[in-house]
């Protein structure tokens, strides 16, 4: 199994008290090998259901689509080759406050696609009005 560190951004907005539209972009990856180069990168949709909204450390589910773009090119032997699969999300998270801006996540997410995969996420929202 291959693991890789990628780099993304999330969002997250809210549609009831416990059910959140989170939609995140992610760049997985770039290698290169004896001059051909392959890169992957990942858009989601995810909906997010809190089993405790307004908790201090909030709990979620989450479930949605993913979208993964990968290219392969460069080399005298190889062409330029392009994909897209889609896969189903499923996971778990947690959100808790850093500071009065600041909102930390973390979760463990599935992806159920042609290149099943389980991702590990953190990260930080910054907070925009209420």
């Amino acid at each position: 199994s291959d693991t890789d560190l990628g780099v993304g951004f999330k969002a997250k907005f809210a549609a009831t008290d416990e059910i959140q539209i989170s939609p995140s972009f992610a760049f997985l990856s770039s290698t290169e090998l004896l001059g051909i180069k392959a890169t992957a990168s990942e858009l989601n949709a995810d909906a997010h259901y809190s089993f405790n909204p307004g908790g201090t450390t909030e709990i979620y589910g989450l479930a949605g689509l993913n979208l993964v773009f990968s290219k392969i090119s460069g080399g005298a032997l190889i062409e330029s080759e392009s994909s897209t699969e889609i896969g189903l999300n499923v996971g778990l998270g947690a959100e808790f406050p850093i500071t009065d801006s600041l909102l930390g996540f973390t979760q463990a997410k599935y992806t159920i696609s042609e290149l099943d995969q389980l991702g590990i996420h953190a990260g930080v929202y910054f907070t925009i009005g209420n």
